[in-house]
C-alpha cells in the first residue's frame, strides 16, 4: 500500500484510508501528529458526539498544542493535532515493569478499537499500559466500564488531568504494575484486555495478563483480548498471528477479528499496525 496513493486498498480500514489522505496533505514537521475529522465521515463510524469528545480529549491534553485545519483531497476536513511525546516516552522507559515506551495509537484508531470491542460484547475494558488513557477514554464513550492500568506516575497524572477536563471517567489505577493487579477485584463480567505492548518485548507481560484474565473469578463470559501485532517487512510474510501466534495457541484463544489501524509509529509507513481480537477458551 502506498501511503500517498489514490483509492482504497483491499480490506483497508477507514482509519487507514484517512491516514493516507492526511499524510498526503500534511505539511508540518511535528514529532507527533494526528488527524481528527471536523465532521462525521463515511471513513469513520463516529457520530458528531464522539467526534466532539475526541477533540475534547486532544484539547485537554498538554501533549498537543492548538490544532490547525487540514483539507483532505477526497476526505473530510480535519483538525491536525501536533505535539511532542518525547518527555513522557523517556519517563515511561525508566520502570522495570514497563514492556513498551509511551507512543500512542491515533485517537481515531482508539475509537475504532473501542467500537470493535463493544461490537464483540465487551462490558468492560482493561487497558494495560494505557499511556495517556485514550483507549480507556474511547471505551467509556462506547458504553464500556473502563479500567486504565499504567505504571508511570506522570502518565497517570496526565490521564487524571484529561479526565477532570473532559468529565469522562477512565477508571485509572494508581501507578499500577499490570502484572500485580488483582483483576478479580474489579468486578469484571465480559472484559476486553487491551495489551499496550508489541510481540517480543511484550510477550512476558501479555502472558501474565492472559493467565490473570483467564483465572479471573466471577466472569460471565470468556475474556476478550486486543493485541497490537507487527506487520511484516516489505515483501515478507507475517509471523503467525502477526507475532502473537504462540500466545494465542498457548492459551487456547480463538481469533475473532483482525483489523489494521494507524498508530504514531506507523504514521509515515505504508503498513499500519495489525490488531488481533481474540477470545479466551470458554
Amino acid at each position: 500500500m502506498d501511503v500517498t496513493g489514490g483509492g482504497p486498498a483491499p480490506g483497508e480500514s477507514g482509519a487507514s484510508r484517512l491516514k493516507r489522505l492526511f499524510v498526503r496533505a500534511y505539511s508540518g514537521n511535528a514529532h507527533a501528529y494526528e488527524p481528527v475529522p471536523l465532521r462525521p465521515s463515511p471513513l469513520l463510524q463516529a457520530g458528531a458526539g464522539d467526534l466532539a469528545a475526541l477533540h475534547a480529549f486532544a484539547r485537554a491534553s498538554p501533549v498537543y498544542g492548538e490544532p490547525s485545519a487540514v483539507e483532505l483531497d477526497g476526505g473530510p476536513a480535519c483538525a491536525a493535532y501536533e505535539g511532542d511525546v518525547t518527555g513522557h516516552w523517556l519517563d515511561s522507559t525508566k520502570h522495570d515493569g514497563s514492556a513498551a515506551p509511551f507512543y500512542p495509537t491515533w485517537m481515531v484508531s482508539a475509537h475504532a478499537l473501542a467500537r470493535e470491542a463493544a461490537a464483540l460484547g465487551a462490558s468492560e475494558a482493561v487497558d494495560v499500559g494505557s499511556g495517556d488513557g485514550r483507549i480507556a477514554y474511547c471505551c467509556a464513550l462506547a458504553g464500556m466500564r473502563p479500567h486504565s492500568v499504567e505504571i508511570d506516575g506522570g502518565l497517570v497524572r496526565l490521564q487524571r488531568e484529561i479526565s477532570a477536563a473532559t468529565g469522562v471517567r477512565m477508571g485509572t489505577l494508581d501507578a499500577a504494575d499490570a502484572a500485580l493487579v488483582d483483576y478479580s477485584s474489579l468486578g469484571l463480567r465480559r472484559p476486553c484486555f487491551f495489551v499496550g505492548a508489541l510481540p517480543g518485548a511484550g510477550e512476558l507481560l501479555a502472558g501474565s495478563i492472559a493467565r490473570a484474565a483467564l483465572g479471573c473469578r466471577g466472569l460471565e463470559a470468556p475474556p476478550l483480548f486486543a493485541l497490537a501485532g507487527v506487520a511484516p517487512a516489505a515483501g515478507g510474510p507475517p509471523g503467525p498471528r502477526w507475532g502473537w501466534g504462540g500466545l494465542i495457541a498457548g492459551h487456547g484463544m480463538r481469533v475473532l477479528r483482525e483489523v489494521s489501524l494507524p498508530t504514531m509509529w506507523t504514521a509515515e509507513q505504508p503498513a499500519d499496525t495489525p490488531y488481533i481480537f481474540a477470545e479466551g477458551p470458554g
